[in-house]
């Protein structure tokens, strides 16, 4: 009897996996075939990037070089990156569903909007130097537009012939990955992100962007982009934006136990850059220059069109998306009763922008105010800061309407003489409605001086564990600036 049981729930078992097998391989051909008939598949059939190079060229070509003087040179360099090589920087492959998104809204001309993050190098470190000549003023030397996130964006657009993506730089020099994953969880975004988010988002810090030994660098980076992976994904339920991680050593190497997009640029860049022979104009901080910045543009197209490719011939992994019970689909603050950062690709960019925000929360103030200052980089250059010893501001949130988790602060740390002996004190209060539930009181100070010839933006985040504040809680933050004569602040958080 025990047998025949057996036999039968073994029987019914193998019935039940051929099921489920079945019904997945005909879901799967079934998904394979529709999406291999897209028109984005037909554009891509047959294709290669060596029968296209005259197009690449011509969408290579700087917007401020009509002429197009620099097409010897972009040949060159060209030359240098055959296909094989830029197909092994590819070290981890994203799903079939994030490739389909992005296909899909390239088929229907609907404009693909891209974030990317990252320091020095990504917000254009170097790009001014290179072996041919750039005309006086043009804006070939502008950082802003010789970076690799702008060309990147005007080589798709012209070689598409309209406006396929949408690209915000959110890169500032002297941050880390730390200081994205707050935003990315709360969904705040520059305004032409918004409502939506983006659609893909490229990581690029460099192993020069963490201040960190190398003993201690790869637990650091591992850990920071889990947490910030861990935020992409949450930020949305039906399509989490698809993650590009940009690396340059096995050091920023990260294991993400999830499909994305992963490139090691180091090998590539390094030949373009002995390739130009500019060494002498490059320093420890800067690996390559303009030639470097263009290869980074080719390799990330290079990529997508190979996945792409692999996606119509069902050649990516079929991985289901995390069950993340953080998921969410709010819209732009919704998790947040207080929320703003500065800069160029921030949510406020004008001093009077922030203090027009701040003053409903602010009960008392001496010494605080908003203010442009460029001294401290052009990201850094607007903020709340301390412009007098002792300087004293409390802002109150009365009767929150969401609950909160954490309260995330970005400080500016600086060399300079107007920053020495800088030292701020926070006093957050929290006070819930419950009256079995003590009030709470955390205390923290923070450096606004160091002794490096850098400025650095320093992510604080106050995690609010078993203590959250819950609806209807009265939250205090009390700022003391109690040493040196200033102290910045570039942007605030208390979100869920």
């Amino acid at each position: 009897m025990m047998m025949l049981v057996g036999s039968a729930v073994l029987y019914l078992a193998l019935v039940q996996t051929r099921y489920i097998l079945t019904s997945y391989i005909e879901k799967k051909d079934s998904w394979v075939s529709a999406k291999v008939k897209s028109e984005a598949c037909s554009a891509v059939k047959g294709q290669t990037w060596l029968k296209n190079v005259d197009k690449i060229l011509m969408a290579s070509k700087h917007p401020d070089d009509p002429e197009f003087s620099h097409r010897k040179w972009t040949e060159s360099l060209l030359a240098e990156l055959p296909p094989d090589l830029m197909k092994s920087t590819l070290k981890s492959w994203p799903s079939h569903d994030a490739v389909y998104h992005i296909a899909n809204k390239l088929k229907n001309k609907d404009p693909v909007r891209v974030a990317v993050v990252g320091g020095a190098l990504s917000e254009g470190r170097g790009c001014e130097i290179a072996s041919v000549e750039i005309p006086s003023g043009s804006i070939m030397a502008n950082p802003l537009f010789c970076a690799w996130p702008y060309r990147f964006e005007q080589f798709v657009n012209s070689f598409l012939g309209y406006e396929a993506i949408k690209l915000v730089n959110m890169s500032e020099e002297g941050t880390e990955t730390a200081l994205i994953t707050p935003l990315i969880r709360n969904s705040i975004y520059p305004k032409l992100l918004m409502p939506e988010g983006p659609d893909v988002i490229i990581n690029a810090y460099s192993t020069n962007d963490y201040a960190t030994t190398d003993a201690d660098l790869q637990p650091l980076i591992q850990k920071e982009m889990t947490a910030f992976l861990q935020s992409m994904l949450s930020s949305s339920c039906e399509h989490p934006p698809l993650l590009i991680h940009l690396f340059d050593s096995p050091l920023s190497r990260f294991d993400p136990g999830y499909p994305i997009v992963s490139l090691n640029y180091n090998l590539p860049i390094s030949k373009l850059s002995s390739f130009e022979n500019v060494h002498d104009r490059l320093d420890a901080d800067t690996p390559f220059g303009m030639a470097g910045h263009l290869g980074i543009v080719w390799l990330i197209v290079y990529t997508f069109v190979d996945l792409l490719h692999m996606h119509c011939t069902a050649k990516l992994p079929f991985t289901p998306t995390p069950n993340l019970k953080s998921c969410t689909n709010q819209s732009h603050h919704d998790s947040c009763v207080f929320a703003w950062f500065s800069g160029p690709a921030g949510t406020v960019d004008k001093p009077h922008e922030i203090q027009q925000y701040v003053d409903k929360f602010i009960t008392q103030n001496s010494g605080w105010r908003a203010v442009s200052d460029i001294s401290t980089g052009f990201s850094r250059k607007t903020g709340l800061e301390a412009t007098e010893e002792d300087a004293s501001i409390l802002l109150e949130f009365a009767n929150i309407t969401k609950e909160i988790e954490f309260i995330d602060l970005m400080t500016v740390k600086s060399y300079l003489a107007k920053f020495q002996n800088s030292r701020a004190r926070f006093t957050i209060n929290i006070k819930t409605i419950y009256e079995k539930k003590q009030p709470q009181e955390i205390i923290f100070e923070v450096d606004g001086y160091h002794t490096s010839s850098t400025h650095v933006t320093v992510p604080i985040e106050v995690d609010l564990k078993g203590f959250s504040a819950p609806i209807g809680s009265h939250i205090t933050i009390k700022i003391d600036l109690i040493a040196g004569s200033t102290f910045k602040i570039i942007g605030m958080l208390l979100c869920s």
